[in-house]
C-alpha cells in the first residue's frame, strides 16, 4: 500500500532543490562580464567627477559602486582602486574618519604607496595616517566581496540544511519503509493453496476445508495395487486442485477428511490400501494498515500435515474395511525476518496404509 502523504515530503524536497540550483545559477549569471563593464564605467565617471572637482557627484557614484561591489567575487585591484578614490574624495570633502578608513582598505588591497593615474598621494594628507595605530582608522571598512556576502545563497543554504535534516527525519520515521517505523499489521492476505492427491487400492469420499469453507467434496477411486513397500512416488494416478482465498485474520485452518475410505479390491480377503496428499501454499498479495511495510508474510503450520495419519489415532473405524479419517493444520501468517524468504509453505503427507488380514 502506497500512501500519497508519504510521497509529498520527497516531492517537496525535490522541488526545493530545483529552486535552489536555479537560484544559484541565476546568481552566478548576475556578476557576469556585462556587470563588470558597468562597474568599470561607474568608476571612470566617479574618477572624472573627482578630477573635475565635483566631489559631491564623485562621492555619490562611489557609494553606489562600493555597494555593487559587495556581491562581486575577486577583482582585488579594482576594489583597492575604488577605495583609494573614495578615500581621496572624502578627504576633499573634509571627512577625515571615512577618508582614513578607505585609505587603509586601499593599502591592504593595493599595497602601500600604490595609486591610480591622476591621483597624487603626496598631496593627500590623510593618506599618511598609520593604519596600524589603534583607533586611527576608526574601524575597518568591510571589503566588498572579500567575504562570501551572498545573502540569498546563505538563506538558501540554511533552508537546505533544514530541509536535509527534515528529509532524514522523514526517511527514518515517516517514509513507507522508515528504518525506525513500526511494522504495520496485515489487514488482508490472499493466498493460493494447491493440493495433489494420490492413492492405491482405495475408494471413498474426500472433503477439504479452508478457513471454514468446504472447497472440495468428491469421491475418489484408485485401482492401482500396493504392498508394504509401495511409496507415493509409485502412484500412476493423481489429481491436483488449486484454491485462492483471502483472509483478514493472521491464521486459518486447513482440514482434510477422508470419509468411507474402503478397499477397492481384496483378493484373497487381505491386502493394503494407501492414500497420499501434498499441499503447497503461496502468498499472492497482502495489504496492511498504518506503519512500515511488513513484507510478504511467512506461512507456518502447514508442516503439521507432514505427519503420516495414524489409523488408530486419526481415524474412526466404521467397519472392518472402512474408516473415516480427519487431519488438520492451523496456518499462521507472520512478518518475515527476510522478505525474500516469505510467502511459501509446502507439506507432503502419506496416509499410512492399512492392511486387512
Amino acid at each position: 500500500m502506497i500512501s500519497l502523504k508519504n510521497r509529498l515530503p520527497g516531492k517537496a524536497l525535490a522541488v526545493f532543490l530545483c529552486v535552489l540550483f536555479l537560484g544559484e545559477w541565476l546568481y552566478s549569471l548576475s556578476p557576469g562580464e556585462g556587470q563588470v563593464d558597468l562597474l568599470a564605467d561607474q568608476f571612470k565617471k566617479a574618477k572624472a567627477a573627482y578630477l573635475a572637482g565635483d566631489f559631491g557627484t564623485a562621492m555619490t557614484l562611489l557609494d553606489k559602486l562600493i555597494s555593487s561591489l559587495a556581491g562581486v567575487e575577486g577583482r582585488k585591484a579594482f576594489k583597492g582602486e575604488t577605495f583609494l578614490l573614495a578615500g581621496a574624495t572624502y578627504e576633499k570633502m573634509k571627512v577625515r574618519n571615512l577618508a582614513v578608513r578607505y585609505y587603509c582598505q586601499a593599502k591592504e588591497l593595493l599595497g602601500e604607496g600604490k595609486t591610480i593615474e591622476g591621483l597624487d598621494l603626496k598631496s593627500l594628507e590623510f593618506y599618511k595616517e598609520n593604519c596600524a595605530e589603534p583607533g586611527a582608522a576608526g574601524g575597518p571598512v568591510r571589503q566588498p566581496g572579500s567575504q562570501n556576502t551572498r545573502p540569498f545563497v546563505k538563506v538558501l543554504g540554511i533552508a537546505l540544511a533544514i530541509a536535509a535534516v527534515g528529509g532524514v527525519i522523514w526517511y527514518l520515521f515517516f517514509s513507507k519503509n522508515a528504518v525506525f517505523k513500526k511494522k504495520a499489521k496485515y489487514t488482508s492476505i490472499t493466498f493460493k493453496l494447491a493440493v495433489t492427491y494420490k492413492g492405491f487400492n482405495s475408494a471413498g469420499t474426500r472433503r477439504l476445508w479452508l478457513a471454514g469453507a468446504n472447497v472440495k467434496d468428491e469421491n475418489f477411486l484408485y485401482t492401482q495395487d500396493c504392498n508394504e513397500l509401495t511409496t507415493c512416488q509409485d502412484a500412476v494416478q493423481q489429481e491436483t486442485y488449486t484454491f485462492t482465498r483471502t483472509v483478514t485474520a493472521d491464521n486459518f485452518i486447513v482440514k482434510q477428511e477422508f470419509l468411507n475410505w474402503d478397499y477397492y479390491s481384496l483378493p484373497g480377503g487381505s491386502g493394503w490400501k494407501k492414500l497420499c496428499s501434498e499441499y503447497t501454499l503461496e502468498v499472492e498479495k497482502y495489504e496492511y494498515g498504518e506503519g512500515k511495510d511488513p513484507g510478504k508474510p511467512n506461512a507456518k503450520g502447514l508442516e503439521t500435515l507432514n505427519q503420516p495419519i495414524v489409523v488408530d489415532r486419526d481415524c474412526e473405524q466404521v467397519s472392518t474395511r472402512i474408516h473415516n479419517c480427519t487431519v488438520q493444520a492451523t496456518v499462521t501468517f507472520s512478518a518475515p525476518s527476510n522478505a525474500a524468504n516469505g510467502g511459501r509453505a509446502v507439506s507432503a503427507q502419506l496416509l499410512s496404509g492399512h492392511r486387512l488380514n
